[in-house]
């Protein structure tokens, strides 16, 4: 099964073009995108088909566009991205950088995704673009991207988007959120483990049917809860049961105290 822990702070970079340098991606989204996202069985396909990353501007406007896209509270998303990147997406190529090499798990796992379909970018059934990255060599690769640091190895269908353009990435971490939260993921939590996809479910329930009422963790609404499961899958890959890890904390204080550009709106 997948593992998606990573570390949430950025690896080293090569190139700062500046901030706020934001545009779609310059070759659009391929059709091997929608075909094949997402990665594992997540989510079915359907709830990534309305994303194109289409929308530039600066990185507050983005995430503000993208939040009333897919309905999601926007401090969220401004909190995920801070506690990922602290804002920064330096490197996007759209916007000239170069020989970029986005933080995350080295070495985990290392090598080339493999078993995958054929495709422009997966020409043997394998997908091996980030090798070479920075200089590195086999097996060594980063391999989570973007000012939301999504694990390119898995979703191997949202290169070279991610890397090129944040309004993809924000766009994208958006649908991925929106889905977990529309109860979505829960054939994918119940193979991971059955007793977290059967507190999922009744997250996914309480929220629809009285999401102003008080959860099982104190402070946490009913709709609180799940949107806070949900942003700890985007680190975690899995559910989290009501436990706050380090993680939500970490996101708990962000929303608390708006620690990112123009702070709370």
């Amino acid at each position: 099964m997948r593992r998606r822990f990573r570390n949430s702070r950025l690896g080293p970079k090569t190139t700062a073009p500046g901030y706020n340098s934001n545009r779609a991606p310059p070759g659009g989204v391929p059709s091997y995108f929608y075909q094949y996202v997402p990665c594992c069985h997540e989510l079915p396909n359907s709830d990534f088909a309305n994303i194109d990353g289409a929308y530039g501007g600066t990185t507050d406007n983005i995430i503000r566009v993208y939040a009333c896209k897919w309905g999601i509270e926007e401090n969220y998303l401004r909190a995920v991205a801070w506690l990922e990147t602290r804002w920064h997406q330096d490197c996007a190529e759209a916007h000239g950088g170069v020989g970029c090499s986005e933080g995350g798990d080295l070495n985990n796992p290392g090598g080339c995704t493999t078993g995958l379909p054929i495709t422009s970018i997966t020409p043997n059934g394998q997908f091996c673009q980030l090798q070479g990255f920075g200089g590195l060599i086999y097996p060594n690769q980063y391999d989570s991207w973007s000012i939301m640091q999504n694990k390119v190895y898995y979703e191997w269908m949202t290169w070279p988007m991610m890397q090129q353009s944040t309004p993809f990435a924000v766009d994208f971490t958006a649908a991925e959120i929106r889905a977990c939260v529309d109860g979505d993921k829960y054939t994918y939590f119940s193979i991971l483990n059955s007793a977290a996809a059967t507190d999922y479910q009744n997250a996914v329930n309480a929220a629809k049917t009285n999401p102003n009422g008080a959860s099982k963790v104190s402070g946490l609404t009913n709709l609180q809860y799940l949107a806070y499961g949900c942003v700890d899958t985007h680190y975690s890959g899995a559910w989290y049961e009501g436990i706050l890890d380090f993680y939500l904390n970490e996101f708990d204080d962000a929303l608390n105290n708006a620690p990112w550009p123009g702070g709370n709106h």
